[in-house]
């Protein structure tokens, strides 16, 4: 799909193909999952009211579709140089292991090469003691949570100095793949999933009086682990949007939370 490399334009700038292809994935997932006959109009991207598009069903019923990004701010990203200095350190030190990914949350802002260095280091003696608990990691179809560090989180495992100062989470799961695995790519995001999701649906909610006839798409181009799902599930159920749907354009999957 086309958009999944935008990553924060807007929904109404997009290419009207662009959000015509969109659309009808989105389409597909929800007759899918509702056993539903909705479809696009030609009045579905009539921009008359203050949502994104409709879709119509064939007894002529509407549903109203928001589109929104998973909440970001551009000040939240690490500088860049120094999120390719921690990721290739960690994966050369790293190059013996397999299936693992890991997936961190930053508490601030790196600006040393030293602190991303040292940072590496301190990483790298979790997986190894990981491995030495747990042995050689195989591989698995699923993630499967091996270290969850959460900084707010009472029975969080101990870690580091270094790790409390810098990181809000640490996360490490096996995996499938071959070598060691970073979520985050080049730019490595200070928000967890989890706070993307509440700045998202909060923002939305606080935006319309009436959200209840209003479906949300929460578009991610960040990617998120096993446990987010159920989180968000079960924190947002009672939301008051009609209901709720994640774009993982990682996965290229529309995924119903609500």
């Amino acid at each position: 799909m086309p958009v999944r490399n935008i990553i924060s334009i807007a929904f109404e700038r997009w290419d009207e193909k662009i959000k015509n292809l969109f659309i009808n994935e989105f389409v597909k997932a929800y007759n899918r999952t509702n056993n539903t006959d909705y479809h696009i109009t030609s009045e579905s991207l009539k921009d008359e009211q203050d949502f994104d598009f409709t879709l119509e069903n064939s007894n002529g019923n509407l549903l109203k579709m928001q589109h929104t990004f998973a909440g970001a701010d551009a000040d939240e990203y690490i500088h860049p140089k120094l999120a390719n200095l921690f990721v290739n350190k960690l994966r050369e030190s790293t190059k013996d292991v397999n299936n693992i990914s890991i997936h961190i949350g930053f508490k601030k802002v790196l600006e040393k090469k030293k602190e991303a260095l040292l940072l590496a280091v301190d990483v790298e003696k979790i997986v190894r003691k990981i491995i030495k608990d747990n042995g050689i990691i195989k591989p698995t179809e699923m993630t499967t949570p091996l270290f969850r560090y959460r900084r707010t989180d009472d029975s969080s495992p101990e870690v580091s100095n270094n790790i409390e100062n810098y990181l809000n989470s640490l996360e490490v799961y096996s995996n499938k793949y071959q070598g060691v695995s970073f979520g985050y790519g080049l730019v490595i995001s200070a928000m967890t999933s989890e706070d993307r999701a509440d700045r998202a649906i909060c923002s939305k909610e606080n935006h319309y009086s009436n959200p209840e006839d209003l479906i949300l798409i929460i578009h991610y181009n960040e990617p998120f682990y096993d446990h987010f799902l159920p989180f968000i599930k079960e924190d947002y159920s009672n939301s008051r949007f009609g209901g709720i749907w994640i774009y993982d354009a990682w996965g290229d999957r529309f995924i119903l939370t609500k």
